[in-house]
């Protein structure tokens, strides 16, 4: 089997119908699906069977009686697969039909450790973010560092070698705070990975029915968490992890508060005091993170020096209300 897709699911049995669906629609089978439910409820077990029944073999389901952490479902599902590549999608993650077709063929000019793809974001926001490092050319992560600073802060759009994954995250904790796009995981592995490869098409596209980032100054914390677990094992890379650290909280994460529509953050794009106490406290937390520790970054970040567009809107300290200006910028 080539590929493992591993799917973790809460009570969400009509995007996990509209996902198994865009599976069928595969014109390759050369994959099997992973699904772990949280205290499953019978219409979902009744679906799954139902599913069960069509891809035979190819679909493994977990049912757990308790609600389990994202990164848990994640690595009990990594030991049950058998693909040589696996990548995590949501339920509401929309596949296109020739995104088995896509991995195949790319796989096979490059077999990488870390096949990245376009991201894209619909539904409750809409965004697709430029390409941010040369598209099909395989890098060696280990030497050329920059693929560390430049790749997108998302799971959902990465296929990893299943075995060299396991053998890198053992003996190793990982956060589960940020579950949406699973930050923690996705810097703290490819510190260790070798070989790398970013093609800047959309085959699978991140759907959100509601605003993704519940708890931006979370994000904050995942991140001190991050810098210190590469300052003990691979300082070397410490450059890139602060670069990469700055595009997030500085660009990222604003845009998609920005570009989130004010019924749920109940607030106007005009006025300040009109945001949600989320994105309040976020900015506040930025703002001192910006004195005490960005202006120092930006004043020696190789990065920074590249004097990119991109490298321009990392620098920039815009308030809430200039958020949604974000987009279409990077």
């Amino acid at each position: 089997m080539k590929l493992s897709i591993i799917v973790p699911s809460y009570n969400q049995k009509n995007e996990l119908k509209s996902l198994l669906d865009s599976c069928l629609l595969q014109k390759y089978d050369d994959y099997e699906v992973l699904i772990t439910v949280n205290t499953p409820s019978t219409d979902e077990m009744n679906l799954l069977e139902q599913y069960k029944n069509i891809f035979e073999n190819r679909l493994k389901v977990i049912f757990n009686t308790r609600r389990q952490s994202v990164v848990k479902n994640i690595f009990k599902m990594l030991h049950l697969a058998t693909g040589q590549y696996f990548i995590v999608v949501y339920p509401e993650t929309n596949l296109k039909d020739v995104f088995v077709q896509k991995f195949l063929e790319y796989e096979k000019e490059y077999t990488p450790d870390i096949l990245e793809f376009k991201p894209k974001f619909k539904g409750f926001f809409k965004l697709e973010p430029r390409k941010r490092i040369e598209e099909k050319q395989l890098f060696n992560i280990q030497e050329d560092k920059k693929v560390v600073a430049f790749t997108f802060p998302t799971i959902f759009n990465k296929f990893y070698n299943r075995k060299k994954f396991i053998e890198i995250i053992k003996n190793k904790t990982f956060k589960d705070a940020n579950t949406k796009y699973l930050i923690d995981i996705v810097y703290k592995t490819i510190l260790y990975f070798q070989t790398y490869v970013y093609i800047d098409e959309v085959i699978v596209n991140e759907w959100n029915n509601d605003i993704s980032i519940n708890n931006p100054t979370q994000i904050i914390r995942d991140w001190k968490n991050i810098e210190i677990f590469t300052k003990e094992n691979k300082p070397d890379f410490l450059e890139e992890i602060a670069y990469a650290k700055l595009f997030h909280l500085q660009v990222f994460v604003p845009t998609i508060l920005g570009v989130t529509k004010k019924s749920l953050l109940k607030r106007l794009l005009r006025h300040q005091e009109q945001f949600s106490p989320l994105v309040l406290k976020y900015y506040d937390k930025l703002k001192i993170m910006r004195k005490e520790e960005f202006n120092l970054i930006t004043s020696v970040n190789k990065y920074i020096f590249l004097n990119t567009d991109e490298s321009k809107l990392v620098t920039n300290s815009l308030p809430p209300s200039k958020w949604n200006s974000l987009q279409g910028k990077f």
